[in-house]
């Protein structure tokens, strides 16, 4: 009997807990320069630390805020947009980072309007507190593939094996994996979304072993998080 596993790379955003994807940063705010090349992440002078909300503390919900930000000529940020989001966390965030204030940012020596993306990320088992972005804006935390963020080239691949017993018994059908990378492009963690058991180790030890091509986001390597599907299929 031939077998084949069939691999697809899905550039899918997970439901779970998550918003939409707007447009990023760079599309949302027109006219205004972005923050990468010959513009450097504005140096924050300003910072105020978001508040966890309560509800969200009782209810257990963390996780990563994306913001696409407009910021002005005088380095205070003027409108915000959302680029990932978690709807209990997002106005936590919004309400703390339109308090920030950055340097100006000069082109040519004349001060510009310029966009970027912000992450704030909220974590509990540290007492609540919730992490901040370094001081140049950039990201803290895996970004997930998306509206703006585009799907990293694999330059790495090994095909999975298909388990003999599975063939045996005719088991066939595709695992879902969601697959954080880190910013070098390496596969850092893998965890099962659905599949069936038989074939699920194999998906994992297979992707494991990838590559990607680092994610650069205004002129940052970040770590990515993205789904990956993995197909095994009996001829």
């Amino acid at each position: 009997m031939n077998t084949r596993a069939r691999v697809v790379s899905l550039a899918v955003l997970l439901a779970a807990g998550l918003g939409a994807f707007p447009a990023a940063a760079d599309e949302a705010f027109p006219g205004a320069h972005k923050v990468g090349g010959r513009i450097k992440p504005p140096k924050k002078i300003k910072d105020v630390r978001p508040e966890y909300p309560a509800q969200a503390k009782r209810d257990g919900i963390q996780g990563v805020i994306v913001l696409g930000c407009l910021i002005d000529e005088e380095g205070k940020v003027v409108e915000t947009k959302p680029v990932k989001s978690i709807p209990e966390l997002e106005e936590a965030a919004v309400e703390a980072v339109r308090q920030w204030t950055y340097e100006p940012t000069l082109l040519d020596g004349v001060p510009v309007r310029v966009a970027m993306t912000i992450t704030v990320n909220f974590r509990l088992g540290d007492g609540g507190s919730t992490s901040q972005p370094p001081a140049g804006g950039g990201v803290t935390g895996p970004v997930r593939v998306g509206n703006g963020i585009d799907e990293p080239r694999k330059i790495k691949h090994v095909a999975p094996v298909y388990p003999e017993e599975a063939k045996r018994d005719g088991v066939q059908g595709v695992v879902l994996l969601e697959c954080v990378l880190d910013a070098e492009g390496k596969v850092e963690s893998v965890r099962v979304l659905r599949g069936h058991p038989a074939l699920e180790q194999a998906a994992v030890e297979a992707v494991q072993q990838w590559a990607y091509t680092p994610t650069v986001l205004n002129g940052q390597a970040v770590p990515v998080v993205l789904t990956i599907s993995v197909g095994f299929h009996l001829n």
